[in-house]
């Protein structure tokens, strides 16, 4: 692990209303046990075995126009802040925050979402862009190299600042194509490129010291 400082020269270059559901655990439905009420959860389909067995929350999100909904049943496995210029186009902003998750662990439960199959430039495989139909919010990316792993655009969620970011579950990758004057926070892995060859090989990150300013130096 690269910790550095100094400057990143890049160069030239849905519904609102409706709030996240946590899952109840025993604790105000004292007919039943943690055991019989997690069960009950995983045949109605509420719960995925994966939730820790400790009453894991349930989060929704959506599209804009509310016509597509999805849920997820775990914390994500990691969060990838992406700052590709594949990400500025799709989001039509700087960087794309993606909380990764086991396509089990997460589904769709109103709606029919729309696909849009992308060729990524760097790997040549296929990156799968499900969105709705009717007001075109991009809601989550499956991934032909990926296949057993989904990313969720954060800002979909009824409560994006549900999950945490620190420098044990996420990374910054593609920062040497990233926006002029995108701050970079210290301690949080980042890479110049992708975090794996297309080989599958790790990446060396770097880990700031200080917030950096890309293009700019060091921010106060």
């Amino acid at each position: 692990m690269l910790r550095t400082s100094g400057e990143i020269d890049t160069g030239p270059r849905g519904n609102p209303d409706r709030r996240s559901r946590p899952v109840k655990t025993s604790v105000g439905f004292q007919c039943f046990s943690h055991h019989r009420w997690l069960t009950l959860l995983r045949k109605l389909g509420r719960c995925s075995p994966s939730n820790r067995e400790a009453g894991m929350g349930v989060y929704e999100g959506g599209c804009l126009c509310g016509a597509v909904r999805y849920e997820t049943l775990a914390d994500p496995l990691r969060v990838t802040t992406c700052h590709c210029r594949f990400c500025q186009r799709a989001t039509g902003s700087a960087y794309v925050v993606e909380p990764i998750f086991r396509t089990v662990d997460f589904r769709v439960t109103q709606g029919s979402p729309s696909t849009y199959n992308h060729r990524s430039e760097g790997s040549g495989k296929l990156v799968y862009i499900h969105f709705c139909a009717a007001c075109r919010t991009k809601l989550y990316m499956t991934f032909e190299r990926f296949q057993t792993s989904c990313g969720v655009y954060a800002g979909t969620f009824d409560d994006p600042n549900w999950f945490e970011i620190g420098d044990s579950n996420s990374k910054h990758i593609f920062i040497e194509a990233a926006r002029h004057e995108t701050i970079l926070p210290p301690g949080i892995p980042a890479f110049s490129q992708h975090a794996m060859t297309n080989d599958g090989a790790p990446q060396e990150p770097m880990v700031f010291e200080e917030p950096r300013v890309v293009g700019r130096g060091v921010t106060s």
